[in-house]
């Protein structure tokens, strides 16, 4: 959503500003397997509550979803150094992989192969759109930090990628396991405050800087950089899908039942043409 967009946006303008160079800026979608995924775990944990089937499982394909994508970021006025790549269904064969840790517990009757971040990245690092002697920069906003410790191979990956984490204005971060992963980073270039804690315990974070772990045994470098500015800073992915899941059930209760027809009104929302307040006068 325009929020992912805005972050990669803000992260290359203020990297560049503070003497990094960003060679491009390539936006990179999940898997179609990812998503699909989601709509059983979702339609799985109904049956298991006993709620009923929910109507609101409304998915984009990956050609959609980068077209949809490529528009957002014209609007926005992107520079030309700006991509948006379909890479996980171009190297599907190469980077599909099996999931027993994850999606076949949440899933035991069975799920689609998908996309480990890890594996993405270190293949992206070998593709022709990294420069020779380049790293790439892995960009997020910090409330996914907390995940990123359950990753696997994190000294792998900083072996040629570093995380660049866009901050929000959040009192602090908690991790419950982040060796592994801050055992892998050598560096920390923070430009803005915010504390990260494992439990009571202050892990760094609470204070501007550039700050170097000694005892890493990785040689990545974690960028924290200030939120984005003005409304742009509230955007949230969760905020996102409980506007849109209560906006389709609306839809859906007023006969809007065909994906086609969701879709339709979805796209007249965006686009400024069709409101709630129109759906219930229908």
């Amino acid at each position: 959503h325009r929020g992912h967009v805005l972050i990669g946006l803000h992260a290359a303008r203020l990297l560049r500003e503070k003497g990094h160079m960003v060679n491009a800026l390539c936006f990179v979608p999940v898997h179609d397997n990812y998503l699909h995924n989601k709509v059983s775990m979702k339609r799985y944990s109904e049956h298991q509550q006993g709620c009923p089937p929910g109507s609101t499982d409304l998915c984009y394909t990956m050609a959609q979803r980068c077209a949809l994508l490529e528009a957002l970021l014209e609007k926005e006025g992107s520079p030309g150094d700006v991509h948006v790549l379909d890479y996980e269904h171009r190297h599907a064969s190469e980077l599909l992989s099996d999931s027993p840790s994850f999606w076949a517990q949440q899933l035991p009757g069975g799920y689609l192969r998908t996309v480990p971040t890890v594996k993405l990245i270190k293949h992206f690092a070998q593709s022709s759109f990294v420069e020779k002697g380049s790293r790439i920069g892995a960009v997020f906003g910090i409330d996914n930090l907390a995940g990123m410790t359950f990753w696997n191979e994190p000294k792998e990956l900083f072996a040629c990628a570093d995380v660049v984490l866009v901050g929000r204005r959040m009192p602090c971060v908690h991790l419950a396991n982040p060796w592994a992963l801050l055992s892998s980073l050598r560096h920390f270039d923070l430009h803005y405050p915010i504390p990260v804690l494992q439990g009571e315990r202050l892990l760094f974070g609470d204070a501007s800087g550039c700050f170097f772990n000694g005892a890493a045994s990785g040689e990545g470098t974690l960028h924290l950089l200030p939120p984005l500015d003005g409304v742009g800073e509230q955007l949230s992915s969760t905020s996102l899908r409980a506007t849109l899941a209560n906006f389709l059930e609306t839809a859906k209760s007023h006969g809007f039942a065909s994906p086609e027809s969701l879709d339709q009104l979805l796209r007249g929302a965006a686009a400024g043409e069709s409101t709630l307040e129109m759906i219930d006068a229908s």
